[in-house]
């Protein structure tokens, strides 16, 4: 199940590089490969009007011309400065993203070979959700395989981690039954701590006051939030019919199962 526009977080990431830049700037970043990144990027036409249209050269070059020329600029950058390059929520992302990001890291994994600077990749995805078909796969054991990545698997926090995180959050000592039920409610999983106490922050369910969190409504009516409900439904999704069904029925007997 893709979740992601074609080539999604390489534009996202190119854009809030662009956007900030004048065409000067530009200029030595992009080198002969701003008509290649205007054809994926319309800010590059608007940073440079006088930009001649690209010819059609056919899909395969065009791509291949595309390719080169996003290797290109991250390369740029991280020859005159540390980059980091973050994709995140990979689980989510199409054939299409994979298939450039494998050509980033072969690319990358060349000019390195040569002892010149080149960007670092995070790749973070939910194994869970990384299926046997998933375009990620492969991409990740190929990674693996020549030894130029590293694997971390982050687990659940325990309960006194999430306390531990909770007073990070809020600056204080946090009470044990809130963190009880924010467990509860979690099972640990940092992201959904987070945008549940955002959410409860903004729904007034948890507010500041003077220099404390406190608790506007009872422990037992805090709610997960859309953002969380949203990832469990997606996790669902992938499950067959049968397994959906017996969640279905596992709901109904609580968490005494």
């Amino acid at each position: 199940m893709s979740g992601m526009l074609p080539y999604q977080p390489v534009v996202d990431m190119l854009n809030e590089h662009l956007l900030p830049r004048s065409a000067e700037q530009l200029r030595p970043l992009l080198g002969n490969h701003a008509v290649d990144l205007a054809r994926l990027l319309p800010i590059v036409h608007a940073k440079f009007p006088d930009l001649s249209p690209s010819q059609s050269l056919g899909l395969e070059v065009e791509r291949r011309n595309l390719y080169n020329a996003v290797a290109s600029y991250f390369n740029a950058i991280a020859s005159t400065s540390p980059l980091v390059l973050i994709f995140d929520d990979l689980q989510w992302a199409d054939t299409a993203t994979m298939q450039l990001l494998s050509y980033l890291l072969m690319q990358s994994a060349s000019i390195a070979s040569q002892g010149n600077t080149v960007p670092l990749f995070l790749l973070l995805y939910r194994p869970d959700e990384v299926g046997e078909t998933h375009p990620l796969r492969n991409l990740l054991l190929a990674q693996l395989r020549t030894g130029q990545a590293q694997e971390m698997r982050l687990k659940r926090l325990k309960e006194d981690e999430v306390q531990q995180l909770l007073m990070q959050m809020a600056g204080h000592m946090v009470g044990t039954p809130f963190t009880e039920e924010i467990y509860k409610y979690t099972e640990g999983n940092p992201f959904f701590i987070g945008e549940t106490i955002r959410a409860l922050v903004e729904d007034g369910k948890v507010k500041k006051i003077g220099e404390r969190w406190q608790t506007m409504v009872a422990l037992e009516d805090l709610e997960l939030p859309q953002s969380v409900r949203l990832v469990i439904e997606r996790r669902l999704l992938n499950l067959s019919p049968e397994c959906r069904v017996t969640l279905a029925y596992a709901s109904l007997l609580g968490r005494q199962l």
